[in-house]
């Protein structure tokens, strides 16, 4: 028997089906672009929400410094053993934790910053700020 020839039938008639449902869907309009912008590029600032956010970078400054000093005390411990090549290591995890505390820092000084500036003055609206003599 020979089934070259329905196969070759049926495997072109397949591509021309692939084929006109390809150029059928490239010819498919795009969906149209919401009326209305997506709730994620929208911010809505509350003073509760700031004032949680600084509650939680506060304690987060908090657990980096007492991190570092346990990590410190191991370090002086591991010195101490003569362990100098695990101390060399600890070393560099302690710079990076307080690379991330100055970062966590610069964060929390910018937040406090941004409550004081915001939330203070619609607490006590009357009130001016007065500037440094």
């Amino acid at each position: 028997m020979n089934f070259r020839k329905p196969l070759a039938a049926l495997a072109l008639a397949g591509a021309l089906a692939v084929g006109y449902a390809g150029v059928a869907g490239a010819q498919t309009p795009a969906p149209a672009a919401p009326s209305t912008p997506t709730t994620q590029s929208q911010h809505h600032f509350t003073c509760e929400g700031a004032k949680d956010r600084l509650a939680k970078l506060q304690k987060r400054d908090d657990e980096i410094k007492a991190h570092i000093a346990k990590a410190e005390a191991r370090r002086d411990q591991l010195v101490a053993e003569g362990k100098t090549d695990q101390a060399a290591a600890l070393t560099k995890r302690i710079d990076a934790a307080k690379d991330r505390l100055g970062k966590v820092e610069a964060r929390v000084e910018k937040v406090k910053d941004a409550v004081a500036k915001r939330c203070d003055n619609h607490a006590n609206p009357g009130t001016a700020a007065t500037p440094a003599t």
